[in-house]
């Protein structure tokens, strides 16, 4: 995973604001900036940005004269749009990276310390900007333009800058998937601009092209493209991904017959209406064709387009039209790209600026390229970047993501022809069960030998003998509920009672079928190395290359390679007790402690599974974590 920094954002007055580092290896420094653009000054620049050119914008003498006055436009001669682009991303990240002698506000050193440790690995550095629901001016300005000592961060990749929305809901969890269904959206009302009727989809078919042969990406039009029909497509199918190529722009709905106006409009121009638009609120939509079938536009506002894909599942959206990422109106969820966060769709691609179709066709054809080789969004975006740079529109794609990673690894695309093991497999007193996204269900029946007898005796169940495992229903359910509501869960029992049997037999192929990688172990020494070791002759051959020096490092790696939740079963856990030094005791803890307290981006969950007598000893690995487990 790279290395990530968060910042967030938040007005303390109309012209201060509080930057505040969430974590980094300088601690969480924070400090409270004069921002250098504002109100005025903010408009006059998105108007130049909108252009595209100095020489395309009619700037009034007001307008020309704020610009600058804050330091973009130079006095004596007409800078170019590149001056501009250096000059508003030097001024905006001295802004939100300042400097200070004392370390409790040395907002500038976290960045560099970040930006220096994902240098050392040799990846670009994540930084997630936060803004709050009101911080409309924060969230309008062109961060993608930050700019260090003359470098443009984000246009170089050294930098991949996402959008968070900070808002009163968790961020949730979404199982990556190796299977993606994706619904394209070509909208031509014949009352807009003439668009090419075939460009992006084209592009995104041949970037799938490879996959979409081998059966794991399919990809469907939206006929026709309405409202309407998107209601009833994702009602009747489940989509990750919805690509709306298409017209973009801001308006106005009349508060007297309800239809929408574009944003300059001062009175209606409804017939028999001609009401005043001074009062109405100010959205960004998505033009589609109409319901009724006559091919005219019909604006789509943030509102609607997030209720109908509420709860749906979708992972990513990609808004390929004018002003789909701006932000504009009285709360940022006037916008699409914000609004689709709060309706749950973890990561959102769209376009601050007016932009040219020839680069919305680039961008699409890199950034899916960069997705079917299982990159993150981020990585997507940034790949689709370059290929914007000679254009001069590598600012323009804006992405909003709340995925738990930062990144948005959000696809997992494996080699069909990639040896997985088996379902079960393992070394030494490790074993692993694995059953890949898309792959049939486990065949429980085949798996168990036809000779063997439905009654084990003092030998456990196996997890082979799901289907003869009777009358423990119930508490495999119990036990499972327990185990998904925490990171820690504590399975104890008299010795004998079943407590291996309900983990292999019942435990393991619920997990399966809810679609984690469950892994039981019973080696405790050198225990990330044994875990490694296990699954790098099994599910994840890769992870050879990754750094696994704990176990927060070995789950991370493991879940960003696979793809899929983990459980992680410590059977037998009272011989551990029982023969641990207080070091052994210690380092286990430690472990133990850094993977609970870790958000990762995907669930984890943690079973201790321990004999009744030897639960009293618990309490002598650390009171903060006998906390935060449950016996259930």
């Amino acid at each position: 995973m790279s290395a990530i920094l968060r910042v967030q954002l938040s007005y303390v007055s109309s012209s201060a604001v509080e930057v505040r580092v969430e974590e980094s290896a300088c601690g969480e420094p924070r400090q409270v900036v004069e921002m250098p653009l504002r109100g005025p000054a903010i408009q006059t620049l998105l108007k130049v940005l909108e252009a595209g050119d100095l020489r395309y914008c009619s700037l009034s003498d007001a307008e020309t004269e704020t610009l600058r006055t804050v330091g973009i436009l130079e006095r004596d001669r007409l800078s170019t749009i590149d001056v501009l682009h250096r000059r508003a991303g030097g001024l905006l990240f001295d802004a939100v990276f300042p400097g200070s002698s004392e370390p409790d506000h040395d907002v500038r050193a976290a960045f560099m310390a970040t930006l220096a440790q994902a240098e050392l690995h040799r990846e670009p550095m994540c930084l997630q900007l936060r803004f709050d629901r009101d911080a409309v001016d924060l969230a309008s300005l062109p961060w993608e333009l930050l700019n260090c000592k003359g470098e443009q961060l984000v246009s170089s990749g050294r930098v991949q800058l996402t959008r968070y929305v900070t808002f009163g809901q968790a961020t949730a969890p979404y199982p990556v998937t190796n299977r993606l269904e994706v619904l394209t959206i070509t909208a031509r009302p014949r009352d807009a601009l003439t668009l090419d009727t075939a460009a992006e989809t084209d592009a995104i078919k041949t970037a799938f092209s490879d996959l979409s042969e081998r059966g794991i990406v399919r990809i469907d039009p939206l006929s026709p493209p309405t409202l309407d029909a998107l209601v009833a497509a994702v009602n009747a199918h489940s989509y990750h991904i919805i690509h709306f190529d298409g017209h973009g722009t801001f308006g106005r709905r009349c508060q007297y017959c309800g239809r929408y106006q574009p944003e300059d409009t001062i009175f209606c121009t409804t017939p028999n209406c001609g009401a005043r638009l001074d009062e109405a609120t100010l959205e960004g939509c998505l033009l589609f064709e109409s319901n009724t079938g006559d091919r005219l536009s019909q604006m789509v506002t943030p509102h609607e387009l997030g209720t109908v894909l509420t709860g749906r599942q979708v992972r990513l959206f990609i808004a390929s039209a004018c002003q789909s990422g701006a932000v504009k109106g009285a709360s940022v969820f006037s916008s699409i790209g914000p609004r689709l966060l709060l309706a749950g769709i973890p990561a959102v691609v769209a376009m601050q600026f007016a932009v040219p179709i020839d680069s919305t066709v680039a961008f699409s054809a890199e950034f899916y390229a960069s997705l079917a080789r299982s990159e993150s969004v981020a990585a997507a975006a940034t790949a689709g970047r370059k290929m914007l740079v000679s254009r001069g529109t590598w600012h323009i794609p804006a992405v909003y993501l709340r995925s738990r990673d930062g990144e948005g690894n959000l696809f997992r695309f494996h080699d069909q022809q990639r040896p997985f093991g088996g379902l079960i497999s393992g070394a030494g007193g490790v074993r692993v069960y694995f059953q890949p996204a898309g792959s049939p269900a486990p065949n429980w029946d085949a798996l168990r030998p036809r000779s063997a007898a439905p009654y084990k005796f003092l030998s456990p169940y196996e997890a082979i003998d799901h289907l003869v495992f009777f009358g423990r229903e119930s508490m495999v359910r119990e036990v499972s509920g327990e185990i998904l509501q925490r990171p820690l869960t504590v399975l104890q029992g008299l010795a004998g009672i079943g407590k291996t049997s309900l983990v292999n037999a019942g435990l393991v192929p619920r997990f399966l079928n809810n679609g984690y990688l469950v892994m039981t172990t019973t080696e405790y020494d050198n225990l990330a190395s044994s875990l490694s070791q296990a699954v790098t002759q099994s599910v994840a051959p890769d992870m050879n290359a990754l750094r696994q020096d704990s176990l927060k490092d070995f789950a991370n790696a493991l879940i960003q390679n696979v793809g899929h939740p983990l459980l992680l079963v410590f059977d037998h856990f009272e011989e551990f007790l029982r023969t641990a030094s207080a070091e052994q005791r210690q380092t286990f803890t430690k472990q133990l402690a850094d993977c609970i307290g870790t958000n990762f981006p995907l669930p984890v969950r943690l079973l201790l599974v321990v004999r009744e007598d030897f639960v009293g000893r618990l309490t002598t690995l650390d009171g903060n974590i006998s906390s935060l487990w449950t016996a259930p």
